[in-house]
């Protein structure tokens, strides 16, 4: 199955000239509040002076994030236990799993799997800044099993406690 077939996906907001702090502001994700890790809790939101923002833009446990610049061209599933609402900030790239198909964590490791990344790497634009266009992300087929097979595979995976 195609990914677009599996998600909704939304680029993320663009932000209107350069992001000022605000105490009273909107809590947003930028592409460098992402770990290498994906240590959900280490990530706090920052709040910035966004104005109105529209509820497509954010993000929270159940989503999944799609690094769409830069050397690592990953995603990240946003666990059950994160706290936050958040805007996500172009070039981050909000995926909405249909949890009918796809569990988040199983959509993320598949995106970051071998085949997707080299995937990525033929359809990338620009040389000085990486960028994977949305029509790459969309069109890249997936394998994708049913949930319960899904659940299996990632409990066998080192980080969930599996060999």
């Amino acid at each position: 199955m195609r990914v677009d077939q599996v998600c909704e996906i939304q680029t993320g907001y663009t932000a209107r000239g350069r992001l000022s702090s605000s105490p009273f502001g909107v809590p947003a994700l930028q592409l460098g509040d992402l770990n290498e890790r994906d240590d959900w809790s280490m990530i706090h939101p920052e709040l910035y002076d966004l104005g109105d923002v529209k509820d497509r833009y954010f993000v929270g446990s159940g989503d999944v994030l799609f690094r769409s610049r830069g050397t690592t061209t990953t995603a990240s599933a946003i666990p059950d236990d994160w706290p936050y609402l958040a805007v996500a900030i172009l070039p981050l790239i909000l995926l909405k799993p249909n949890k009918d198909l796809v569990l988040p964590e199983f959509l993320a490791w598949s995106l970051n799997q071998r085949e997707a990344q080299t995937h990525f790497d033929r359809s990338v634009q620009g040389t000085s800044v990486r960028m994977v266009p949305r029509a790459a992300l969309s069109d890249l087929e997936l394998y994708m099993p049913d949930l319960k097979s899904q659940a299996l595979i990632l409990d066998a995976l080192p980080h969930r406690g599996g060999p």
